[in-house]
Formats: C-alpha cells, sequence, structure tokens
C-alpha cells in the first residue's frame, strides 16, 4: 500500500477554497510531512492573503488560474459543495 508517508518528495498541494472548511483542515495539512501547500484559490482577498501570510504560498481569485499551475500536483476542494466546478475547469 502507499501512503504519504512513503513517498520521498512531498506532494505539491493546491487549495480551491480558503475559508472556513479549509481554516479547520489546514494545521493538519500543514504538518504533515507528505504534503507542501504551494497555492491557493479564493474570491475573498482577505483569505488570500491570510493564506499568503500564513503558508507564504500564492494564491489565485479564480479556480482556473490555480489547476492550469504547473507547480500543483494536486488540488483539495474545500468549497461549498454548491460552489464545486473544479472538476469541470480541469477538462
Amino acid at each position: 500500500m502507499i501512503t504519504l508517508s512513503s513517498i520521498s518528495n512531498p506532494i505539491r498541494l493546491g487549495v480551491a477554497g480558503l475559508g472556513r472548511a479549509f481554516a479547520l483542515s489546514a494545521p493538519a495539512i500543514h504538518a504533515h510531512t507528505g504534503v507542501t501547500l504551494v497555492a491557493g484559490a479564493e474570491p475573498n482577498s482577505e483569505h488570500r492573503r491570510s493564506f499568503e501570510k500564513t503558508f507564504g504560498a500564492k494564491t489565485y481569485a479564480d479556480v482556473s488560474d490555480l489547476v492550469t499551475d504547473p507547480d500543483v500536483e494536486v488540488v483539495y476542494v474545500s468549497t461549498r459543495s454548491e460552489e464545486r466546478r473544479v472538476g469541470k475547469e480541469c477538462r
């Protein structure tokens, strides 16, 4: 079985949605040695600034820019269910 701890290079993670749901999971994601937060997408500029300051990662106002960022290997979707359109953007 492959686990995150068995991967030699951390997964470069992008996050779609930097609001409350992400804030709850952020400490665990950030602390995991198998993951590096590299980018986030969020229309709210205050949430983007907080993410940039806390994680030193770049941000985008639109998710389409996140999913086309070559530094992002995996996107964690942390938006309200009615806002989930990331899969459509990836096609």
